[in-house]
């Protein structure tokens, strides 16, 4: 039992990349305010620039590593120039929440050699299997530097009823703004209240706060991974109307669909000689 609860903990977390680059930044690569669902890991070369993580300042400069958990407030800029090989991580447990956002702080590495790096930045782009591998070793060894230099606890992964799996489930399967609990309850075949009450416990959230959120993450995340104009991600996740999508998700990422996806892509791809 123990080697099988080991091996269910082991694989309810999914260790995942949506972007990676090496690009060229100016003063364009600015915003007052952002909040992702994903960690950034910046790999400063060449300029500097700035970013306030949960209000505490960090120069980005030449040689360091920057890590900035998921789930936090900050804004960044630029005054001339950087370059930088950047990658956005997710950590997701089964609950697809990110484990580093119990993280509250940019953690600061010491930079990789020349070698490593130009190594890395060559998986950019690539297919090759040799090179995925060595860059899930990589990415692996890297957040477990960031979880010794933090002290950060990520805690035992959670053991949840069944209906709260069953639950978790069927609102991945039917994620829409308009789902209710009531609606997840006959599903389940069970009374709302048990549900409520069972979910609550085990989640921390009640079932329409945590329908809520991940409505707005799986939106954000197809904003960022996909092409989709934001009428159809908000007709997609069941938004009455675009205006009214793009208000929510402004309340809580604190700039616009369109700005935010602008934000993403911005800062011109550049590669290594």
């Amino acid at each position: 039992m123990a080697v099988y609860n080991m091996l269910n903990a082991f694989n309810d977390i999914t260790l995942s990349v949506s972007q990676m680059r090496y690009v060229k930044l100016d003063s364009r690569w600015h915003s007052d305010f952002a909040r992702v669902t994903f960690s950034r890991i910046y790999y400063v070369c060449k300029g500097e620039a700035d970013v306030v993580c949960n209000g505490t300042p960090h120069h980005l400069t030449p040689g360091n590593i920057y890590f900035v958990p998921a789930g936090s407030d900050f804004s960044y800029s630029c005054e001339e120039y950087m370059e930088k090989l950047y990658i956005h991580v997710s950590v997701l447990q089964k609950n697809r929440y990110d484990l580093f956002s119990r993280l509250k702080e940019c953690v600061v590495l010491p930079g990789l050699s020349r070698e490593e790096f130009r190594r890395l930045c060559r998986c950019v782009g690539s297919a090759d299997a040799n090179d995925m591998m060595y860059l899930k070793a990589h990415l692996h060894d890297l957040l477990m530097r960031v979880v010794d230099k933090s002290g950060v606890d990520l805690g035992r992964p959670e053991v949840y009823a069944p209906l709260t799996e069953r639950a978790l489930e069927y609102m991945e399967e039917h994620l829409s703004c308009g789902l209710t609990v009531k609606q997840v309850a006959q599903a389940l075949r069970v009374s709302a209240d048990r549900l409520q009450r069972t979910f609550q416990q085990d989640v921390k959230l009640s079932v329409g706060r945590y329908i809520t959120k991940r409505v707005l993450y799986a939106a954000e995340e197809r904003l960022r991974i996909s092409d989709d104009s934001i009428q159809d991600i908000s007709e997609h996740f069941g938004f009455c109307d675009q205006f009214y999508f793009s208000r929510r998700f402004a309340d809580y990422f604190g700039v616009s669909p369109r700005r935010y996806r602008k934000f993403i892509s911005i800062g011109q791809p550049i590669e290594l000689d």
